[in-house]
């Protein structure tokens, strides 16, 4: 009888070990570039529409968005006039408005302010301007709404971001900036800086799986095996695998999946990986019997 509910037992729990929680997230299906439809009439594109050469009264946004998530691009300044940069929501009309819009957040290059301005000028005042070859980085932390940027690696610290449906990269232009050229790396290509960190390539590709190299193993007492853990696809940006055993008194599980028994009994090995809003899991028993 005991053997028979032992099977019972282990069969219900084969049935649940790979599983997957997944919530909705807009991933760029295509590269993100500068949306050649939702710009300004001002503003011309080239170079597969990631250079922007600016004009006065107007916008471009980009044509993927966010919903979730922590991400990091760069925007190279290529004239000495500099192109304000930073995020917008799905409100924001590129054709008309730009930085005075409450619909965006962004990054002046001519004086390092932020923008929209407050009647806090200490809060306005941020960073520092930029000239011709200086490189911004923007890092976007929707789940925390913070912004923070770079000049050249070196961070200026997070402000805050309203609560929004749709974040949307974008450069704006102003008086200081009218015929201003910016390149943008959405992380088609090898960023100039490190992202910060726990911080992805705002054009990286999505996860959509996790898999184990096993489903059920057997172990006598002191015994170590070493799990595999896939994520898929191959070229996906984020690699990260967390690791728990459900009963550590059973078998414990290090950081790199490598399993180690300690007693009789049974328990189950999960790897989860998280990839924006979207959670992955796998699971493999453990059956651990005395040394024969």
């Amino acid at each position: 009888m005991e053997k028979k509910s032992y099977k019972r037992i282990r069969t219900s729990i084969i049935t649940m070990l790979i599983f997957i929680l997944a919530s909705s997230n807009v991933f760029a299906a295509t590269a993100t570039t500068w949306n050649p439809v939702n710009k300004s009439v001002g503003a011309t594109l080239s170079n597969g529409n990631l250079t922007v050469t600016g004009g006065l009264g107007g916008s471009v946004k980009a044509t993927n968005y966010k919903t979730t998530g922590k991400w990091y691009w760069e925007v190279t300044n290529v004239s000495s006039a500099f192109n304000l940069a930073g995020v917008a929501n799905e409100l924001f009309i590129a054709r008309t408005e730009n930085f005075e819009s409450k619909n965006q957040k962004s990054y002046n290059g001519y004086n390092g302010n932020m923008y929209p301005l407050t009647s806090d000028p200490l809060i306005n005042k941020y960073g520092e301007a930029l000239k011709a070859g200086d490189i911004l980085g923007i890092a976007l932390d929707i789940d925390n709404k913070t912004i923070n940027f770079s000049k050249n690696g070196n961070w200026f610290g997070d402000r805050p971001l309203p609560t929004w449906n749709q974040y949307y990269p974008m450069v704006t232009f102003g008086s200081s900036s009218y015929g201003g050229t910016t390149t943008t790396n959405f992380g088609a290509t090898p960023f100039k800086y490190q992202p910060p960190t726990g911080f992805y390539p705002y054009d990286g590709v999505p996860s959509t799986g996790l898999y184990l190299n096993k489903s059920i193993t057997d172990l006598n007492i002191g015994q170590e095996e070493t799990l595999i853990a896939t994520v898929t696809p191959p070229e996906a940006s984020n690699k990260y695998i967390e690791w728990v055993s459900q009963d550590p008194t059973i078998a414990t599980v290090d950081a790199t999946g490598k399993v180690t028994a300690i007693k009789e009994g049974q328990t189950r090995i999960v790897a989860s990986h998280v990839d924006s809003n979207s959670i992955f899991t796998a699971g493999c028993i453990v059956n651990v019997t005395p040394a024969s």
